[in-house]
């Protein structure tokens, strides 16, 4: 089954998936989200200050980012969303404009002025949409919608509004029914989504929901949701107080892996044998959890928590994450 968690802005499409995946033990993709392909495209902006042409770069990027995660998981996943996210949030920006804050003044039936920079958007916009609509269809089996009945998130990432997400979440659903890909409306409490999910796909239940959702709790915390001024602040203080020699990311699986328990867990760095088994360094499954997101994300590789476990020494896990990344090479 691979399935995809569709819906609107601030719909609990990220916690949603996180949790079901640990429900059910259906891997999860897990493509960069637009906060994290930020920094990278335009670096020092939040979301509101990013040009047309920067927001038609991010959203080549996730497209292409989800169809590599969802390739790899071909026999079963379960995805935040799906291209039709970015094709739509473009496409609505066409009537509300390229920073849908700016035209909160507008009445329903009007639209911003189209200048040539929006018209050219729109053009683009309508050409991705025919490649990105028969990437989904051809890639997804059925989606779970999550119907636009929570707050919108006011955590600087989200310059939209009621009047956006409406219109996201109408055209999410019309084109989902357009492509004939079938879809399920699933609200309610976290729990409750988990459990009607579950029942409608007829998928394995591996733990419980409370478990389920501290694990994605565990995991959704671990994200990086500054907004993007506050990361630059960060990133200049960092250079300033750590020494030349200093400065540079983690090279290796084991680099990381020792860096990762050091500086975020507050282990003693004398203390990590590489013989030492996470278990004997009392790492709890959680933090391997938040572990194996950082080595997939820094290596590009596929980490399941059946494989991280409390039994492996940091040597292993270094050998396993080393194994898979060579493995793509």
């Amino acid at each position: 089954m691979r399935l995809g968690i569709s819906g609107t802005y601030s719909s609990g499409k990220t916690i949603t998936g996180m949790a079901l995946s640990h429900y059910t033990g259906i891997p999860r993709t897990k493509a960069k989200t637009m906060r994290e392909i930020l920094p990278e495209a335009a670096p020092g902006k939040t979301l509101d200050e990013c040009t047309a042409a920067e927001l038609l770069q991010m959203v080549v990027v996730r497209h292409v980012d989800r169809a590599v995660h969802e390739s790899r998981l071909w026999d079963g996943f379960i995805s935040d969303g799906s291209s039709l996210q970015e094709w739509i949030y473009g496409s609505v920006r066409v009537t509300v404009g390229i920073n849908p804050n700016d035209s909160v003044h507008l009445s329903d039936l009007e639209s911003v002025e189209k200048t040539p920079e929006l018209a050219f958007f729109e053009d683009v916009m309508s050409e991705l949409g025919k490649a990105m609509k028969r990437h989904v269809k051809g890639t997804f089996d059925a989606f779970v919608h999550l119907p636009n009945e929570l707050p919108l998130a006011e955590d600087g990432h989200r310059p939209v509004n009621e009047r956006f997400r409406s219109m996201s979440d109408e055209h999410l659903m019309k084109t989902l029914t357009e492509l004939e890909i079938p879809y399920h409306i699933v609200g309610g409490t976290l729990p409750e989504r988990l459990a009607r999910i579950a029942a409608i796909f007829d998928l394995p239940v591996v733990r419980t929901a409370e478990e389920a959702i501290a694990l994605a709790q565990r995991e959704y915390d671990a994200m990086d949701v500054r907004d993007e001024t506050e990361r630059a602040a960060d990133t200049t203080l960092a250079a300033d107080t750590v020494p030349a020699q200093e400065r540079r990311s983690p090279e290796s699986p084991a680099e990381l892996i020792r860096s990762l328990l050091v500086d975020k867990y507050g282990m003693v760095e004398s203390d990590l044998d590489a013989d030492a088994t996470f278990e004997s360094l009392e790492v709890d499954s959680l933090v391997l959890i938040e572990m194996a997101v950082v080595l997939e994300r820094r290596f590009a590789v596929r980490v399941p928590d059946s494989e991280l476990v409390p039994e492996l020494t940091i040597s292993e896990a270094a050998a396993l994450v080393e194994s898979k990344r060579l493995a793509t090479t």
